[in-house]
């Protein structure tokens, strides 16, 4: 019913727009056609609230680097991790780096606002410097709730090791399904103990592709809930929510 709704208003929306343009053929009263949207729109914003804070961006110099400041791998702006979930994940996180050298952060954001997150990510990944100097060998979990999207941004040294086929798969396999029951802080540990398994060479039989199986790279990272009304920002996001 909501989804009729609110095809309806943009109907009638694109219906004046056409009309306006040749009223005096058509001799349309604009003025009623207008009033008659702008009604229409009015009980849509009143049963079902948008955010209009549509411009809104996150600068990435106001997230907060846990690592320069007490040397946690993690920031968790969205409260998804109990204090106790980012022991068990510091831990096992600090560990690898000092026997391997990878350097991981974790990342939870409610929002950035109206960007791409893989650019906003990628962003991140490089004003921070995730990964050693001269090696790249850096990775990015990041999670953006109000958009409810996981990205793992992985340097030039990581991807030779954790590949994004396997990225996409430990999303799906060990995260998404504990996301949608609500407790993102399993899925974040249970994704972060898989990746030190591929980055220590214990690879999961799950996760080892047959070399002949092609791969699209360039994919849309993974959703896994869909849109709410209250979460649409443009065009692209009204097409996902009709989806």
């Amino acid at each position: 019913m909501k989804k009729f709704l609110f095809l309806l208003f943009f109907i009638t929306q694109a219906t004046f727009s056409v009309y306006s343009q040749n009223e005096d053929s058509l001799s349309l009263n604009s003025d009623s056609l207008q009033q008659q949207q702008d009604s229409l729109l009015n009980v849509l914003l009143e049963r079902y609230p948008i955010d209009t804070n549509t411009y809104w961006k996150l600068d990435i110099e106001d997230i907060l680097n846990t690592r320069e400041v007490n040397g946690s791998r993690i920031t968790d702006d969205a409260n998804l991790l109990s204090d106790s979930a980012k022991h068990v994940i510091d831990s096992l996180l600090i560990s690898l780096e000092d026997s391997l050298g990878y350097q991981i952060a974790v990342v939870n954001l409610d929002s950035i606002g109206n960007q791409n997150m893989r650019t906003f990510g990628t962003d991140l990944f490089n004003f921070w410097g995730i990964g050693q100097e001269g090696k790249d060998n850096g990775l990015l979990i990041f999670n953006v709730m109000n958009i409810r999207r996981i990205e793992f941004i992985t340097g030039y040294g990581t991807e030779t090791v954790l590949t994004d086929w396997q990225c996409q798969q430990i999303q799906q396999v060990e995260m998404i399904p504990h996301y949608k029951e609500g407790n993102q802080e399993l899925g974040i540990i249970k994704g972060v103990k898989t990746v030190i398994q591929v980055l220590r060479n214990n690879t999961p039989d799950y996760l080892i592709k047959p070399i002949e199986e092609k791969v699209d790279y360039n994919s849309e990272p993974y959703q896994y809930h869909n849109m709410k009304l209250s979460e649409i920002r443009s065009i692209k996001d009204l097409y996902t929510f009709l989806e």
